[in-house]
């Protein structure tokens, strides 16, 4: 595997403010061997070769997989959101990245996860008949300071991780290749901190992802807890950038 540095002091917090996140366990995990999935156990076996990890407490743990949720449904389509107002109208869309040391399938039981959310812009554009209309962006297609930082949630041993407080976060992708018949790859990172010269936890994933997929992301509940989604439909980006669009209220 490509060794997992995770210099996370070097990476700027690329949005400072206020971040809401989970996690209420107040216990700090023990020190592991990165590569054990079941520390404790004596058993070292790795449900894939890691790509990635998750930093916390100045421990480190190995992330095999990923994949990204965005705000919606099969029947819907894509939701985008309105967070400004009516008259005034800022349309984003929703997203939650999932890294895990376990298959999509069993990510529920995975010993380690690192979950962070996330809204993007939008294209906004207008059709033949005059009327505005909006484009998902995926996130190598914004710039880092256009993302809005919704927060952060981890477990160790399937119990959450105590984060203190978040003010500070940065969160960063240098690629992110989701097409046709080519690999899905992603390279991107996050930290996040009491302010912007600390780090409380952070993360960095270099391979390929999962897939995209849905679920309604639109409460604040999806922010501060675990999703823990794996059984999803992935999309083929052809699908996600066909897909019809509703604005919700």
């Amino acid at each position: 595997m490509k060794k997992i540095f995770l210099s996370l002091s070097a990476i700027a917090l690329l949005a400072v403010g206020t971040v809401s996140c989970g996690g209420d366990d107040s216990s700090t995990p023990p020190v592991v061997n990165p590569t054990d999935d079941t520390p404790g156990t004596g058993d070292d076996t790795v449900p894939g070769e890691a790509q990635g990890a998750f930093v916390y407490d100045g421990q480190q743990y190995d992330l095999t997989n990923m994949h990204f949720l965005v705000n919606g449904s099969q029947s819907a389509g894509i939701q985008l959101i309105n967070v400004g107002t009516e008259a005034e109208p800022v349309i984003v869309s929703r997203w939650v990245a999932l890294a895990y040391n376990s298959t999509p399938e069993d990510v529920a039981n995975a010993t380690h996860y690192y979950q962070f959310s996330f809204d993007l812009p939008t294209e906004e554009g207008t059709n033949a008949a005059g009327e505005t209309t909006y484009a998902l962006l995926f996130p190598n297609e914004v710039e880092p300071t256009d993302f809005t930082i919704r927060g952060v949630y981890a477990e160790y041993n399937l119990q959450p991780l105590n984060l203190g407080t978040i003010a500070a976060a940065g969160i960063s992708f240098e690629t992110f290749q989701y097409g046709e018949n080519v690999e899905s790859l992603t390279t991107n990172s996050s930290v996040f901190g009491a302010d912007a010269n600390s780090v409380t936890i952070g993360h960095e994933f270099d391979g390929e992802f999962v897939g995209i997929g849905f679920s309604n992301l639109n409460q604040s509940g999806k922010v501060n807890g675990a999703l823990k989604i794996g059984k999803v439909d992935f999309k083929q980006v052809s699908e996600i950038k066909k897909m019809k669009y509703t604005i919700a209220k």
